[in-house]
C-alpha cells in the first residue's frame, strides 16, 4: 500500500497542475479570435431545458478540449463540462429542473493541442466576461411580452 501512495499523490499533483481552475481564468488575458463564437440565448426559462452552443472554427484535430464553465446563484463553485461536437457546434443541454437556481453565469474555454487557449465571451481588454442570465418564469415572460405589444 505504501508503494502505491506516492503514485496516487503524483497523479493528483499532475492533474491539478494541468487543470484550468475557473477562478484562475479570470486573471488571464485571452487573444480575441473570430474562430470561437457564441450567441447568448435571448432568455432562459425556469422549467425548460435549453441548449447552450459554441461554434469553433478550428480543425477538430487541433483541439485539446472545449469546455463550458457555469454556475447558478445557488452554487459557490464553477462547474466544468467538457463539450462534445454535435452537428457543427459544441453543445450543452442546461436543465434548470435538475440544477437549482434563479440565475445562470457561464463562459467557454477552448484549448488547442499547441497550448493556445481561447475563451468567450471576452471584454474589450481580453478578460473573461461571463454571460449572466436570469432564469425567468415562461408564463410571466410571455404575458409581459404580450402586454408590451398592446
Amino acid at each position: 500500500m505504501l508503494t502505491i501512495l506516492p503514485l496516487l499523490l503524483a497523479g493528483t499533483v499532475w492533474q491539478s497542475e494541468t487543470a484550468l481552475p475557473a477562478d484562475s481564468l479570470f486573471n488571464r488575458t485571452f487573444l480575441t479570435t473570430p474562430n470561437v463564437f457564441h450567441t447568448e440565448p435571448e432568455v432562459l426559462f425556469t422549467n425548460r431545458p435549453q441548449h447552450i452552443d459554441l461554434f469553433v472554427e478550428f480543425p477538430k484535430q487541433d483541439l485539446e478540449s472545449v469546455r463550458l464553465y457555469f454556475r447558478t446563484d445557488s452554487m459557490t463553485v464553477w462547474q466544468e463540462i467538457h463539450l462534445d461536437y454535435f452537428r457543427g457546434r459544441y453543445r450543452y443541454l442546461f436543465d434548470p429542473n435538475a440544477i437549482p437556481g434563479t440565475a445562470l453565469d457561464y463562459f467557454f474555454v477552448v484549448t488547442q493541442k499547441n497550448f493556445s487557449i481561447y475563451a468567450d465571451p471576452l471584454d474589450e481588454n481580453g478578460k473573461l466576461n461571463p454571460v449572466s442570465k436570469p432564469l425567468l418564469d415562461p408564463v410571466k415572460y410571455y404575458r409581459d411580452k404580450l402586454k408590451s405589444r398592446q
